[in-house]
């Protein structure tokens, strides 16, 4: 009999035993009816340039298996507090040319329902981290949706919101954990509407706002800035 999984459980380990090859191997990722047994089988389902001449969509939409292994990802991100915190509406399958080749190869680019896009952004870097500590990661992403969304105001929906260093969303978050003394395992997140993530405790999640709302600085920056930020911030680490 196949388990149900709700959102919260994307991604989570259902212990099955499932056979690869020959040999038996326990179920490490769960998506809807799926089990992967590694990364790297997620990551060659998502392939945008498939090198066997398999044909890949122009894009995947919300409730199949290669959306929900491109979200896990996106949501793994370091930089994924700085975009909007519900799920975007596609992955859409992007021609990208490498620089230093002049070669043309392909990506995905999230687009969300108002039109917002993260350009170049890498599905393979995202499938670190621990099942627990991402769930509450997007839950502290959505807790601080309205102060994002407050710094882009009137700037226009394309235009997107940086943290500024030091104090980035992964600093934010570890820090204000830390202070409280709080787990991943130990922190009730609820699920109240479908995609949406919150604190089951509210007066932990009007802490973390607060504490968001103290040490953040948020900046407004336009697609290709932001991009350039982060890659200059990468290089200095």
């Amino acid at each position: 009999m196949n388990k149900v999984f709700t959102e919260l459980q994307i991604g989570k380990p259902c212990g099955q035993r499932v056979e690869v090859g020959s040999r038996k191997f326990r179920c490490k990722f769960h998506f809807g009816l799926d089990c992967f047994t590694s990364i790297s089988q997620m990551k060659a389902l998502v392939r945008p340039d498939p090198l066997d001449g398999t044909v890949v969509p122009w894009w995947h939409s919300a409730g199949s298996v290669e959306y929900n292994i491109l979200r896990f990802s996106l949501d793994g991100s370091p930089a994924r507090g700085e975009y909007p915190a519900e799920d975007p509406d596609r992955f859409q399958r992007e021609a990208r040319i490498h620089p230093p080749s002049g070669k043309q190869h392909y990506g995905w680019t999230p687009v969300w329902n108002n039109g917002l896009t993260w350009p170049y952004w890498s599905y393979q870097h995202g499938f670190g981290g621990d099942y627990y500590n991402r769930v509450l990661k997007s839950a502290l992403r959505h807790e601080i949706y309205e102060q994002v969304e407050d710094a882009r105001f009137g700037t226009g929906q394309q235009m997107h919101v940086h943290h500024v260093a030091p104090n980035t969303f992964a600093v934010l978050s570890s820090a204000w954990m830390g202070i409280n003394s709080l787990f991943a395992k130990d922190v009730e997140v609820c699920e109240p509407q479908l995609g949406f993530k919150a604190l089951a405790d509210r007066d932990l999640a009007w802490s973390w706002q607060n504490f968001h709302a103290e040490h953040a600085t948020l900046e407004v920056l336009t697609p290709e800035e932001h991009r350039a930020r982060h890659a200059r911030e990468a290089s200095e680490e």
